[in-house]
């Protein structure tokens, strides 16, 4: 049994109304990230949707080459970088998170997406698909295939609503998923059982 994060969840921000126009990658920008292919998605995707904006926030390795693959598309008037920030302050400001990483554990950017009842579009890497359910709470591509992500965006873009009323199926599910009543629990029973053989240890959580 897998005990998640002990975690309270907490509802941020209202579901917002309109089109899904600023859209953002959070995270390293390193190769396992995979913000290279959210780029190319989005050079996909900004044609049949002009008013399209990307931001990427993070800094790493990558950033240089990132932003120079920005400049050759021709693309520096629609994709942003800003380095670190402080997110609960940008969240409010976006209407999507792109999730485009190659490997990752759980990916701790979607809970938060989910606080702030903004859609989710992923790859299905890791733990992703643990926290996100495709077409219940957000949207999974296989990981790599950018034009499956870029499907998953035009839904999002199709259908705002509905995709925000998935957000928050997401959120109700993380309540579940991190609550530190059940985690606590599954540890201190996995405690027990490997020490249980040893009735000096008194396990206390």
């Amino acid at each position: 049994e897998v005990a998640y994060y002990p975690l309270r969840p907490q509802s941020k921000l209202a579901p917002k109304k309109g089109p899904i126009r600023e859209i953002a990658m959070i995270g390293n920008l390193v190769p396992l990230k995979g913000q290279k292919l959210g780029i190319e998605t989005f050079h996909a995707l900004h044609l049949k949707n002009p008013n399209l904006r990307l931001h990427v926030y993070g800094d790493g390795p990558l950033r240089n080459s990132l932003e120079q693959k920005v400049r050759q598309a021709q693309l520096s008037g629609k994709i942003f970088f800003h380095g670190f920030c402080a997110m609960e302050k940008e969240y409010p400001k976006l209407d999507m998170i792109l999730v485009p990483s190659l490997v990752e554990g759980l990916g701790m950017v979607n809970l938060e997406a989910f606080e702030h009842s903004l859609p989710v579009c992923a790859f299905a890497s890791g733990g992703i698909p643990e926290i996100v359910k495709h077409k219940v709470s957000g949207f999974l591509a296989h990981p790599g295939d950018v034009e499956g992500l870029g499907q998953c965006i035009e839904e999002v873009i199709g259908d705002p609503d509905r995709a925000r009323r998935m957000a928050l199926v997401g959120f109700r599910d993380a309540v579940e998923l991190f609550d530190p009543r059940r985690n606590c629990k599954v540890i201190k029973l996995g405690f027990e059982e490997m020490l249980g053989h040893d009735e000096n240890v008194e396990i206390r959580l």
